[in-house]
């Protein structure tokens, strides 16, 4: 009896992979990344430097998990792009 549960739910599981349609084609449309990555200044300043830190902290761990040399430059400077825009967005409070 639960052998043919099983290949009933088997069956139906696999019902749908014959089908020419992208599984991931409603989700397209809604990726919130987008493909650009704003360039990297050329000198870091104090402004910058946690930025810098925190880019050079996310390379050095995709070196670590055996990315190669492009995709290490593509982590760096959207890690730094991502937070010079958060940065820009939330400014630190100023004394008084």
């Amino acid at each position: 009896m639960l052998r043919f549960l099983f290949l009933g739910a088997a069956a139906l599981c696999l019902a749908g992979c014959g089908s020419s349609t992208d599984f991931l084609q409603p989700f397209d449309d809604a990726w919130p990344f987008s493909d650009q990555q704003a360039a990297v200044p050329a000198v870091a300043t104090a402004d910058n430097a946690h930025c810098t830190a925190l880019a050079r902290e996310r390379e050095a761990d995709a070196k670590e998990n055996g990315f190669d040399d492009d995709m290490r430059a593509q982590i760096y400077s959207g890690t730094y792009a991502e937070c010079a825009a958060w940065d820009k967005q939330h400014p630190p409070p100023r004394g008084d």
